[in-house]
């Protein structure tokens, strides 16, 4: 409102930024007034030989339904290639609920949900006794409450991650300590809340142990990564998780399963859990 027109306003910020000029269009009226003096302003770039790409973001109302308008507004005018930049509390579930409706946003502007931790503002952790060293050996404990959903999986354990042929995850078994495991074929497993019952991992090609030593008798066992070494090695085992099992809307639930001996261990100390071997 500094200036006696949202035109002017327009023109003044391509003078400044000409090389990253992102016109914000819904300050007054996004259709009337936002993009055609948008338009004017990329075409008169255009005109004056600058090579820049046309860019507007959209901050408020129905983002959907004005970003194709804009799209077909600026297509119109001969501007090609448009990148339309949406803003305003975006999050995940809004932003897939916009491509459903079919949006011609082709750039996100998310902030805040993205740096609070909105969804999630404190991540809660409770560490839970699984074994103690007694008589030169480790004794297997676990939680046994009313709520059943609560029970803890006794003992020390190891986490194997087995993959198909495409190098895609199966699912995760957790193995006691000493236990050894199969690498390939069916591997046959427990359901984590229901240890009685039998599951199972089909065309297993290939087996991976997940859990690493960082920390031993209060030492790092070895270097710390980087963070960017840290963020690679997620997105490469991000990559390779299924679809199914990353979609929004009614995932998959992956299969993460007790090992035999585990379940039947489980299963024991349920029932009588001073009794447990």
């Amino acid at each position: 409102m500094s200036f006696a027109s949202e035109l002017e306003a327009f023109r003044a910020f391509a003078r400044l930024y000409p090389d990253r000029c992102v016109l914000l269009v819904d300050t007054y009226d996004t259709v009337k007034s936002g993009i055609p003096n948008a338009v004017k302003v990329f075409r008169e770039m255009r005109d004056q030989g600058l090579s820049v790409r046309p860019a507007v973001r959209l901050d408020s109302g129905d983002l959907a339904k004005l970003s194709k308008i804009c799209h077909t507004m600026m297509l119109q005018a001969g501007l090609e290639e448009p990148l339309i930049v949406a803003s305003n509390d975006l999050n995940e579930d809004l932003i897939a609920d916009l491509k459903r409706q079919g949006a011609r946003i082709n750039a996100w502007g998310v902030g805040t949900q993205l740096v609070t931790a909105y969804d999630a503002p404190a991540l809660p952790g409770v560490y839970k006794l699984v074994a103690l060293w007694q008589e030169g050996q480790w004794q297997p404990r676990m939680k046994v409450t009313s709520n059943f959903e609560k029970a803890t999986d006794p003992g020390r354990k190891r986490l194997v991650r087995y993959y198909d042929g495409d190098g895609q995850p199966l699912g995760d078994i957790l193995y006691l300590d000493p236990e050894t495991w199969a690498t390939s074929g069916t591997i046959e497993g427990r359901a984590q809340k229901h240890p009685h019952a039998v599951r199972r991992l089909e065309n297993a090609a290939s087996a991976m142990e997940l859990l690493e030593t960082v920390f031993q008798e209060g030492k790092r066992t070895g270097d710390v990564p980087v963070t960017k070494a840290i963020r690679e090695r997620m997105l490469a085992h991000q990559s390779r998780m299924p679809e199914e099992y990353k979609r929004l809307r009614n995932p998959e639930i992956y299969k993460v399963l007790l090992s035999n001996r585990l379940g039947e261990m489980k299963d024991r100390m349920l029932i009588n859990p001073e009794g447990a071997a």
